[in-house]
This record gives structure tokens, sequence and C-alpha cells, in this order.
């Protein structure tokens, strides 16, 4: 059984735009939490922290994410 998969440049440019919000979505709860935890206030809106100090963490939640999610 073959599975065969078209995708338009228009369905490739949503899934990536998608890809980005959600790693930015996930980058900002990984900075919040560990942010709180650790210093009991919000660092906000800045996914930075997620990638400095837990990159791995972000990324492997990211991948299993979006590979259960397709």
């Amino acid at each position: 059984m073959k599975l065969k998969l078209r995708a338009d440049a228009k369905d490739l440019i949503i899934f990536g735009i998608f890809g980005l919000v959600l790693l930015y979505v996930i980058a900002l709860t990984i900075s919040n939490v560990g942010t709180f935890l650790r210093e009991q206030e919000f660092c906000g809106l800045n996914p930075i922290p997620a990638f400095q100090y837990n990159f791995l963490l972000t990324i492997g939640i990211w991948i299993a994410i979006i590979t259960v999610l397709f």
C-alpha cells in the first residue's frame, strides 16, 4: 500500500508558519516555567532563555508534538 502525499506551495507555507508558531509557544512555555520555578517571576514573551538553557528539551518537545500531530 503506497501513501501518496501531495502538497502545494501554499500548504508548505502554512505548515512552516504553524511549525514556527508552535515552536514559539513551546519556547515561551518552557522559559516561563523555568524562570518561575527559579526566580518566582515570569520572563514574559521572551523565548530566548528556552534556547539558551534548555535547547534540547525545547527542540525535543517540538519534534514530539509535530510528530504526534502529523
